[in-house]
């Protein structure tokens, strides 16, 4: 885990701590650990499908790009492989 969930883990404390004290929200961090840990394991499921049903993605920044009109939707990314992003 890196720097955003301590981040996560000190916000609630912090937050803990101003609504029903630092002893309190001191015993709450276990908890919120536990709740950063399940968010990082439990995404990464969801990370393998998402490259998988999208290969774009994983070209995202490659090639040539240009912005173009998209038939009333405003501005798409139009990409060299012919994928358009809609912005």
């Amino acid at each position: 885990m890196g720097i955003g969930s301590a981040i996560v883990v000190v916000g609630y404390l912090l937050a803990g701590s101003l609504s029903v004290g630092f002893g309190a929200a001191l015993t709450e961090v276990p908890l919120n650990l536990v709740q950063v840990a399940a968010g990082a394991f439990g995404s990464w499921p969801l990370f393998v499908a998402v490259r998988r049903a999208y290969p774009p993605i994983l070209r995202w920044g490659q090639g040539q790009r240009q912005w173009v009109t998209c038939h009333g939707y405003g501005l798409c990314l139009a990409l060299r492989n012919g994928y358009r992003v809609v912005i």
